[in-house]
């Protein structure tokens, strides 16, 4: 046998609901563009390094409190432009003296036989001095070339 009955149900369900306030929208915007060139053999090409970069940001301003929608005043944290650029400085400063050490031994490092002139600036290239360059250098200074 079968009985039919009610029993009371309640239902939870999420109802849109919408909270209007007033925010200011702040943004900033940081570019830089920064190049090197130098020349340091005649025979080349100059050597020529660039930067170019670029940051944006935006956030909202308000002291607008409202629990229920879990809305609490907002400040945006923007990234401050000193240390921004001191980082992208940096970053250009270390390519700088990467790719420079690398023009530098293409300069004075890379042919087969080396001027005295070329070998003592192969030399200064902050690199292991290559055999070539040590001969000529042994040759001219002796056991001071090492």
């Amino acid at each position: 046998h079968t009985h039919t009955y009610s029993v009371p149900v309640t239902r939870y369900r999420d109802v849109p609901r919408t909270f209007e306030y007033h925010a200011l929208r702040l943004s900033q915007a940081h570019h830089v563009t920064v190049a090197s060139s130098v020349v340091l053999d005649a025979r080349r090409g100059p050597f020529i390094v660039t930067l170019q970069d670029q940051l944006s940001e935006s956030g909202h301003e308000h002291d607008v409190t409202f629990t229920e929608g879990n809305v609490r005043p907002q400040r945006p944290n923007f990234t401050l432009a000193e240390v921004w650029l001191e980082a992208k400085v940096e970053a250009l400063r270390v390519a700088f003296s990467r790719q420079l050490t690398e023009h530098w031994r293409e300069s004075y490092c890379s042919t087969p036989s080396l001027t005295l002139d070329e070998a003592a600036r192969c030399a200064r290239a902050g690199i292991a001095v290559p055999i070539q360059a040590s001969r000529v250098l042994s040759d001219i200074l002796g056991a001071d070339a090492t």
